[in-house]
């Protein structure tokens, strides 16, 4: 996936584990192979980026709800984000879902 973000902004990143560990990017950072130049921001960005990717095509849960699951205060943060990495709006991926589940309603149709 082509990194279309400007580099010269900064994404707020924390990390909170299932233990309750807090721990922000910058303490990651001396533990994260840089042998692409990808900083570990970048990298959970992607991340994020995928799975929302995922949730809105295999699930039927609102971008709102997407976006709130992976830490964005709003919907619109997670929308530009999807359009900055894939060109592609989020609505896209939710036509994706709409025919995947037509394709569905037809074959057992059938």
């Amino acid at each position: 996936m082509e990194n279309r973000l400007d580099p010269k902004k900064r994404i707020r990143c924390t990390v909170q584990s299932s233990d309750g560990l807090k721990t922000s990017c910058a303490d990651l950072r001396p533990f994260f192979p840089d042998k692409d130049q990808t900083d570990f921001e970048v990298v959970k960005i992607r991340n994020n980026v995928e799975k929302a990717k995922e949730l809105l095509v295999y699930t039927g849960h609102s971008t709102v709800q997407i976006a709130k699951a992976l830490g964005y205060n709003k919907a619109t943060e997670l929308s530009k984000l999807l359009l900055n990495y894939t060109g592609l709006p989020s609505g896209h991926f939710r036509r994706i879902r709409k025919a995947k589940l037509a394709m569905i309603n037809r074959q057992q149709k059938q």
